[in-house]
């Protein structure tokens, strides 16, 4: 999993919270899925568009993304991916 993330104790948290790889490993490292987490990023038009907050936690499976905006709560990122694991990994036999 690769994260970005707009401030530094998000990269700290997810850094504890996962299993960083090591070097070799990083040397040619394509993500199976990618987290964007814009904490200060808000949607403007969330009434326009029927929502019910300017916060938003969204998942494109097909691109593999996750995109937060608005929210400060960490646990989004881990909290998110377990969600994702749960929907993958039976389809692969995995955890079913």
């Amino acid at each position: 999993v690769r994260f970005i993330t707009e401030v530094a104790w998000q990269a700290h948290f997810v850094k504890n919270m996962f299993i960083r790889p090591s070097d070799a490993e990083l040397a040619d490292f394509e993500p199976d899925f990618v987290v964007m987490n814009g904490a200060k990023c808000t949607n403007p038009d969330w009434q326009q568009q029927g929502l019910h907050s300017e916060n938003f936690v969204a998942f494109n499976l097909t691109e593999r993304m996750q995109l937060i905006g608005g929210t400060w709560y960490g646990g989004e990122m881990k909290k998110g991916l377990f969600s994702i694991m749960n929907y993958l990994l039976p389809l692969k036999g995995i955890a079913s």
